[in-house]
């Protein structure tokens, strides 16, 4: 597989570029100062308040807020999509900007030089942009979220015909 010389990794809310990625496929790594995990990629969706799902446990924060994850929504990019009230898919479109090194979290620590792979982690900030609705959209896909109170993962596959929310059933 042809090397393009960067890995994108995350860290928090920051995307950064790693020297070593292979092309076409990603890595990514979320950075925790204790350890470090490789993770596959994943897109989030976020419910508006009126969405319901069958058979959602009790007392559990609101489905509304919480951070859904998929990877079956195209391919998964990090992105953000949303469904409507009304039933509507709607995707989050974004760009990136650079974050100068006296704003990163490590690049100004005295044990952190511009060859380790620390000064870079933060380079790149995710810039919101807007919505697009995306009309287009026929198929499933499942939504997961592991709740530590319930010590397991719920998941509910969704249904779209033609951009329009047909509903949601309860997997596990």
């Amino acid at each position: 597989m042809p090397t393009s010389g960067f890995r994108i990794v995350v860290l928090r809310d920051r995307v950064m570029a790693v020297h070593g990625a292979h092309i076409p496929e990603v890595q990514v790594r979320l950075l925790v100062p204790q350890w470090r995990t490789t993770m596959g990629l994943f897109d989030t969706v976020e419910l508006y308040d009126d969405v319901h799902l069958p058979e959602y446990p009790d007392g559990l924060a609101p489905a509304e807020d919480v951070d859904w994850q998929t990877k079956g929504i195209d391919r998964p990019t990090m992105t953000t999509f949303r469904i409507t009230a009304d039933g509507r898919l709607l995707e989050e479109e974004w760009h990136t900007e650079a974050v100068p090194p006296e704003d990163r979290p490590y690049a100004s620590r005295d044990d952190v030089g511009e060859e380790d792979l620390l000064y870079m982690a933060g380079c790149r900030n995710r810039v919101h942009d807007g919505w697009i609705e995306r009309d287009d959209y026929h198929g499933r896909f499942k939504l997961k979220h592991s709740f530590e109170d319930l010590d397991t993962l719920v998941t509910y596959q969704v249904t779209f015909t033609h951009g329009q929310l047909e509903g949601f059933e309860r997997l596990r």
